[in-house]
């Protein structure tokens, strides 16, 4: 750590993909303090400054990584930092930021947040050493022993107080109380190759009366937690193809590669009801008990309800598709992270609207049992448990099946 600078409270960012600096917050503790006379304002920053609220303004101005003209608004989700101090632990259980930390945003994806100002203004003084832990200090500071050099600064500076009250002050600013573990699960926008899902309502226009299939994309996601830093790495689909019943069939004439006959072939229509996030990448969740067989995660927004701003989508105008609650294009509800694969009950494969099925080697109620109780073990209660959807480019809205 020679030659750089903590971060502390205050500190300038940016991003690579934004046109406009902002400034962190130092949310996660109120133990550990550097540099600054005051000593409640310059916060040592650490890896558990992540999230959607650890900017003042929580905005680099516009998005040039989503890109389109005019970019939309930058609403940044910090997932993880990189290059940290990992040395020390300080008491909210992260490492300390130094000055060429990068962050993680949940849009990008890659380490595209900097930090251009340390935050640091001024040397150290006794209340800093007042409002720090003295194993912390001596971490950082390890030919420096914390009482003589207090007890130093307290005789140059007139600020004092007893050897007892002291004593006491260091025991009451050790935090016995237990870390809570926080699993994040990120659902991220990198394919890792081709699967099958069934496509709803495609059942009329089968010649089987089976639900019919297209080859998707399924993605890598990936299940951490803050506490034992193990990762799994699981697979879900996330287009949800349903028919367009107001136009289900097109027709179109083709020439046959056998004899050259020019034929009509028939075409079904399908629409994908993807949930694709906006302005919101992190998401609270809530269990929803045995779903086809399997528990699964439903995703609710920062209020807690299951309202999500979502890029627009137009379902058919068919009055079935009311139950599935996207009358407004903009919004999608009851979206979960559920089964997926074939569902023995029925014979067909498991489709989605708006929604993320486990698939591929987490296929059928096997697969997601097992995922779910990966992060249930980790985080018994639901509001210790995070979902970061990292949004995807160039998504494919419309698709034709050969009939």
């Amino acid at each position: 750590m020679a030659e750089k600078h903590i971060v502390v409270q205050g500190a300038i960012c940016k991003c690579q993909y934004g046109q406009a600096p902002d400034t962190l917050k130092v949310l996660s503790h109120d133990k550990e303090y550097a540099n600054d006379k005051d000593a409640s304002k310059k916060r040592i920053a650490t890896t558990k400054e992540i999230g959607g609220a650890t900017l003042e303004k929580n905005t680099f101005g516009n998005c040039m990584k989503i890109g389109g003209n005019p970019p939309p608004p930058c609403k940044p989700v910090i997932t993880e930092w990189k290059d940290f101090y990992n040395k020390v632990t300080l008491s909210n259980g992260g490492n300390i930021l130094l000055e060429d930390s990068k962050a993680v945003c949940a849009i990008a994806g890659t380490p595209c947040i900097e930090i251009i100002d340390h935050g640091q203004r001024t040397e150290a003084s006794a209340q800093n050493f007042k409002n720090a832990n003295k194993e912390i200090q001596r971490q950082i500071n390890p030919l420096v022993n914390p009482q003589e050099l207090f007890q130093r600064m307290e005789l140059e500076t007139g600020y004092g107080m007893s050897f007892q009250e002291e004593e006491k002050f260091w025991e009451e600013s050790v935090d016995d109380k237990q870390e809570e573990t926080i699993v994040t699960i990120t659902i991220t926008n990198i394919s890792l190759g081709k699967t099958k899902i069934g496509v709803i309502g495609s059942e009329a226009y089968s010649n089987s009366g089976k639900r019919i299939q297209l080859d998707v994309d399924y993605y890598k996601v990936v299940v951490e937690d803050n506490k034992s830093k193990s990762k799994n790495i699981y697979h879900v689909t996330r287009d949800a193809p349903i028919m367009d019943t107001d136009n289900p069939i097109t027709r179109k004439k083709i020439k046959r590669n056998l004899d050259n006959k020019v034929i009509e072939q028939e075409y079904l229509n399908v629409i994908n009801s993807a949930f694709e996030p906006m302005d919101e990448f992190e998401f609270k969740v809530a269990v929803v008990p045995n779903y086809h067989g399997a528990n699964a995660f439903a995703l609710k927004n920062s209020k807690g309800d299951n309202k999500l701003k979502a890029y627009p989508v137009s379902l058919p105008s068919d009055k079935s598709w009311d139950f599935y609650r996207r009358k407004d294009r903009n919004y999608a509800s009851e979206v979960m992270i559920h089964i997926g694969g074939a569902l023995n009950s029925s014979g067909s494969t498991m489709g989605s609207v708006g929604c993320f099925t486990a698939t591929n080697k987490d296929a059928g109620v096997n697969g997601m049992t097992n995922f779910f109780n990966d992060i249930r073990k980790r985080a018994p209660k639901d509001r210790l448990i995070k979902i970061v959807v990292q949004p995807r480019k160039n998504v494919k809205w419309k698709f034709q099946i050969e009939k």
